[in-house]
């Protein structure tokens, strides 16, 4: 048994060199040096964004200046500019918080980041705003980590591990009976599908003791980004069409205390004076942004 754990180990090491050699290193010289040399000159207002079709207005903008220095790294490219003479970094995600979390941890870990700005479209979870409305809020969920509990068990029941502290029922959860349409006249009906729990992201601080996890539901974005948000003022004229007239919508910024995001496009959850909008990336980068202990806000 001892001979086989040492072929195994050198088996192992053999693998790890030829990687090195077959790839070299992990960031090219000339690339590093391109890093270093952008470092120098921080640090820098990260902007953090899904895709093309939401990072060319900001390209096109007359208040965006573009550098000369673009950096591409690990499949990502990294724009280097100026917005009304700050120094900022555009970075896009593609879409999955696999990605997000993926990107913005590229750009904390590689660049002089001070704080770091979300923004794109977002799915409606509220109904009195509007196509071309703004929100921003002052509170972000990871709604779609849940702990679904079996068929039988209910409120009063622990959860799978609940003991261990992995998981909770402090936060609440939903009933998918509550939701069922067309039943029959009887009071009483259930569905197989039980409930599933929502539950906060293990969270591990910059600050804090590597390995010791913390737990965080609502997550709070930068203060004083969000007071200078506040002095934002956005009226614009969009086209607005219905199937009887076309007009035109005056868009307003709304400053929404929650908002909440998972793994899929929301269009229709909402519940009075709680979210005010759904995206399926911010939430890791509003973590990983915690994490690392950077100011960070989400405007969409």
């Amino acid at each position: 048994m001892r001979n086989y754990e040492v072929v195994v180990m050198l088996l192992c090491a053999a693998m790890i060199m030829h990687a090195q050699e077959g790839n070299g290193a992990l960031i090219r010289e000339e690339t590093q040096e391109m890093i270093d040399e952008a470092n120098r000159n921080g640090p820098y207002l990260g902007l953090v964004i899904p895709n093309l079709f939401e990072m060319n207005p900001l390209l096109q903008s007359p208040n965006y200046t573009a550098s000369n220095l673009t950096i591409d790294f690990a499949g990502r490219r990294f724009r280097f500019g100026t917005i009304a003479d700050k120094k900022v970094i555009l970075v896009m995600t593609g879409l999955s918080m696999i990605n997000a979390g993926i990107t913005t941890q590229l750009l904390l870990s590689t660049f002089d980041i001070e704080g770091v700005v979300h923004y794109g479209i977002a799915g409606n979870a509220n109904p009195s705003l509007n196509i071309g409305d703004v929100t921003i809020p002052q509170y972000w969920a990871h709604t779609a980590l849940w702990n679904w509990q079996r068929y039988g068990d209910g409120p009063e029941d622990e959860l799978a591990l609940e003991e261990n502290g992995d998981y909770t029922r402090e936060i609440g959860y939903l009933k998918f009976a509550n939701y069922t349409v067309n039943v029959s006249s009887s009071s009483s009906y259930d569905n197989l599908l039980n409930n599933v729990w929502y539950q906060p992201e293990e969270v591990f601080p910059v600050d804090g003791t590597p390995e010791e996890r913390e737990h965080a539901f609502w997550v709070p974005v930068d203060s004083l980004y969000f007071q200078l948000s506040q002095n934002l003022l956005v009226r614009s004229f969009l086209p607005h069409k219905t199937r009887e007239l076309s007009f035109f919508y005056l868009s307003y910024v709304w400053f929404s205390g929650f908002g909440a995001g998972g793994v899929c496009e929301l269009n229709h959850m909402f519940d009075r004076d709680t979210k005010g909008g759904e995206c399926i990336e911010r939430n890791k980068r509003k973590h990983l942004s915690r994490q690392c202990g950077l100011p960070c806000l989400h405007i969409r």
